[in-house]
């Protein structure tokens, strides 16, 4: 999960699960819901916040809650716990190694409430003067995570990155070329234009094409590189006594005896042959191979020879075949 925090932290049921050690608790605590552990306006503020109420937010707001409010837990007894506000209670624990001073409320909204809420509740907080306590790269963890059970409404999110950002929000040049990268990496192309609008948005654009940039120029060397070898592999392939190998993956069926004449196939068990050759001969555009052998490599890692093996084309130890020399590689 993207994300810096412990979204657990803010769930009526559980620990979060990073908590420092010495913070666990017994199997056994019983865990007051978040929302009316919290006294006061403030606790109002939280249960709209969690149930994606932005009008609700701003009545407790007028009513005295704190935008800037921090969340932590305090043991009330042994046995049990409550949650609270940081900084009010001197028995308050941090939330976890990452949020010494408790979680802020913004992460309370990017986690808790509902996608299509969250822009609203935003600008609700940024205009009471939310001072935010979360850094960018965290938030963009946030925006570009993938919501439960469906597609991700691009545009509400990028709303939500507005409202931050008119309201004093700041991403960072390395926010956003690291979040650029780390999504260009795992080739998630809509979350990527995603952070390409936010980068625009907080004036950041060329950090983010920069970051393009060098990963095209990573992808352009790479294709060069492996041009050269596959040049190189069939100038070698070419060679007359050359040993070349290849491998191919397909399924293996045992034979588990014969029925009318015909052999019974046990069930199907994906393998990896590794077939070796010599180059023979060439001709213009293919070259001469005979099958030297043939090894099946099953998952657990035993190796049979075996004599045939079926496909396109049909390979017999000691055969021969005329093939492309693209699919061949020099052994070693």
């Amino acid at each position: 999960m993207k994300g810096i925090g412990c979204t657990a932290l803010l769930s009526a049921l559980m620990l979060c699960s990073c908590a420092a050690p010495q913070h666990s608790l017994p199997a056994q605590t019983q865990l007051v819901p978040l929302e009316d552990a919290v006294a006061g306006s403030d606790g109002e503020l939280v249960r709209a916040i969690r149930q994606s109420d932005s009008q609700a937010a701003e009545a407790a707001i007028a009513g005295g809650a704190n935008v800037n409010l921090k969340l932590c837990y305090v043991a009330a007894r042994p046995g049990y716990i409550r949650y609270g506000v940081f900084g009010q209670d001197p028995t308050c624990r941090p939330a976890s190694r990452m949020q010494p001073t408790g979680v802020p409320l913004l992460e309370v909204v990017l986690d808790r409430a509902r996608v299509d809420a969250q822009p609203a509740l935003v600008s609700a907080l940024g205009r009471h003067g939310a001072k935010w306590d979360m850094d960018g790269l965290a938030v963009l963890g946030q925006l570009t995570l993938k919501s439960y059970g469906g597609q991700i409404n691009w545009d509400v999110r990028l709303a939500t990155a507005k409202a931050l950002i008119s309201y004093g929000f700041q991403f960072s040049p390395v926010d956003i070329r690291t979040t650029a990268h780390t999504e260009a990496e795992f080739h998630r192309t809509a979350s990527l234009a995603f952070v390409g609008q936010v980068a625009r948005l907080s004036g950041n654009s060329a950090a983010f094409d920069a970051e393009i940039a060098t990963r095209n120029e990573e992808r352009q060397k790479l294709a060069e590189e492996k041009a050269i070898e596959t040049r190189e592999a069939v100038k070698q392939d070419r060679v007359v006594g050359t040993e070349i190998c290849r491998t191919d993956e397909g399924i293996s069926r045992q034979i588990l005896g014969t029925a009318f004449g015909r052999p019974m196939y046990g069930q199907g068990v994906r393998a990896t042959y590794r077939i070796v050759g010599f180059t023979e001969g060439v001709t213009p555009d293919k070259i001469k191979i005979r099958i030297n052998s043939i090894k099946s490599i099953m998952p657990g890692g035993s190796v049979e020879n075996i004599e045939h093996l079926d496909g396109d084309p049909h390979l017999d130890v000691n055969g021969v075949i005329y093939d492309t020399p693209l699919n061949w590689q020099p052994c070693g």
